[in-house]
């Protein structure tokens, strides 16, 4: 028996061995999204401070207030398309609103500044905001306050209200955000079609020129030259030039003079 001790040993240790991989692996199959976590890769603290939106899809917007140093405007989403409600009724271009508010549902600055480095709100001109824009979506409300232009980057300063945090956003976001209530995009008009039947334009009949053949003859037109008789009883021809107007040109007719006989010769 004692030969056979060390081969028991070993087969025992192999079971075991065994065991706990297919417990691991059941584990694993259990737990799939512990894998897909895990294979996920996680943001740097420096993309995260400059994230300033992220509102997912499932959390619409459905209403926009924007001030600006020009005036106020409130757009509302109603079955699917946005429509203009202050300072009065408009239809607009949906696409356009659309785009602008998936931008903003992602929104990320271009640089970042810790609220211990912006108390000074008045540096960024944001202690008088020129543009605030209000989001009222599913879950909530979200108020962007735009300040001042940096001069070097050409980028704006921006906050979300209550929040300490500032950034800088590019002027293109701002542009497309303050457009909405300076120049509200409407839909382009559409061209009807009328439906009937169609009146037909007047024709023209060229009128004859001198020169041009009629349906009569092959001649030019205008009024027929008379043939002329020269006095004394000689007949004379009408000669007409083709592509001319104009009385026309007599032309004499030769007629052969009479010749005189000679007197007879007497006889002697």
């Amino acid at each position: 028996m004692r030969r056979y001790t060390g081969a028991f040993v070993v087969l025992g240790i192999f079971v075991v061995l065994l065991a706990v991989v297919l417990l691991t692996q059941q584990n694993n199959n259990n737990n799939p999204t512990d894998t897909a976590a895990a294979a996920t890769p996680t943001l740097s603290q420096a993309d995260k401070d400059l994230q300033i939106l992220s509102i997912p899809v499932t959390d619409t917007i459905s209403q926009l207030d924007l001030k600006t140093i020009t005036g106020t405007a409130t757009l509302k989403l109603d079955a699917g398309a946005w429509k203009q409600t202050a300072p009065k009724p408009l239809d607009l271009d949906s696409s356009v609103i659309s785009s602008t508010v998936d931008q903003l549902r992602t929104l990320k600055g271009s640089t970042y500044i810790p609220p211990d480095k912006a108390t000074d709100l008045k540096t960024y001109g944001l202690d008088n905001p020129s543009t605030v824009l209000t989001m009222t979506l599913t879950s909530g409300v979200k108020t962007l306050q735009f300040g001042a232009l940096n001069p070097a980057s050409k980028n704006y300063y921006v906050k979300l209200a209550g929040d300490g945090r500032v950034w800088t956003v590019s002027s293109a976001i701002v542009d497309s955000i303050t457009v909405l209530q300076t120049a509200p995009p409407t839909p382009a008009p559409t061209i009807g079609v009328t439906s009937g039947p169609l009146t037909p334009l007047p024709s023209v009949t060229p009128s004859p020129t001198a020169g041009t053949p009629t349906e009569a003859g092959s001649g030019p037109t205008g009024t027929p030259t008379p043939i002329q008789t020269i006095p004394g009883g000689t007949p004379a021809t009408a000669t007409i030039v083709p592509g001319t107007t104009g009385p026309a040109t007599a032309t004499p007719v030769s007629t052969p003079s009479p010749t005189t006989a000679a007197p007879p010769t007497p006889t002697k």
